[in-house]
C-alpha cells in the first residue's frame, strides 16, 4: 500500500508543473515590459504573430490573416500611441495544460514566449477558436532604429521543446 501511495506521488507530480515553472528566458536576452490592450481580437485558426508600430496598420493586417468575415474595427477602444510597437499574438488554447507569456528582447530580436505545462486532468470544454490579443510593447526597450525581428516562441514543457512557430518583422524609423 506504502509503496503504491509514492509511485502515485512520484507520477502526479511528474505530470504537474511544478513551483517556478514558466516561460524560461531565450538565451541572452532580458525580459521586458509590456501591456496587454485587449484579449478580444479577431478569430483565427493559424497560430502567429504581427507587428508594427501603427495601430491601423495592425488591425489591417490582422484582418488579413483572420478566418473571420467580421468588418468590425478590431480593437475600437484602443487608440494610437507614439512610442510603443503593437505586437499581435495568437496561439491556441490548451483545455489542460497551463500556460503563461511574457516577452524578452535582445537587441534587434523581440520574443513572445508561449509556455505550455503538463498535462492536468480531463477536458470536457468544446474549444473556443483563438482570437489575436493585442500587446504594446515601449520601443525604449528596443534598438532607436532597424529592423526587429519578433519572434513566437512556443515551449512545452511536457514534449521539453522550445520552437519558433511564426516570425514577424518591423523597421522602426
Amino acid at each position: 500500500m506504502r509503496g503504491g501511495a509514492l509511485a502515485l506521488a512520484v507520477l502526479i507530480a511528474i505530470a504537474c508543473d511544478g513551483p517556478g515553472s514558466g516561460p524560461s528566458l531565450p538565451s541572452g536576452t532580458h525580459w521586458i515590459h509590456y501591456a496587454l490592450v485587449s484579449f478580444a481580437g479577431p478569430v483565427s485558426r493559424n497560430q502567429g504573430v504581427l507587428a508594427t508600430t501603427s495601430l491601423s496598420t495592425i488591425r489591417a493586417d490582422v484582418l488579413g490573416t483572420a478566418n473571420t468575415t467580421s468588418t468590425g474595427t478590431p480593437w475600437a477602444d484602443a487608440s494610437q500611441k507614439s512610442g510603443v510597437l503593437y505586437v499581435a499574438v495568437l496561439t491556441y488554447y490548451e483545455c489542460t495544460r497551463h500556460t503563461e507569456d511574457n516577452m524578452a528582447a535582445n537587441g534587434p530580436a523581440l520574443f513572445y514566449v508561449h509556455w505550455i505545462g503538463h498535462p492536468s486532468g480531463v477536458c470536457n470544454a468544446a474549444m473556443a477558436l483563438p482570437s489575436y490579443r493585442l500587446y504594446e510593447v515601449p520601443v525604449d526597450q528596443l534598438p532607436r532604429s532597424g529592423t526587429v525581428d519578433v519572434k513566437l516562441l512556443v515551449e512545452d514543457a511536457a514534449d521539453n521543446t522550445n520552437v519558433v512557430i511564426a516570425e514577424a518583422t518591423v523597421q522602426l524609423a
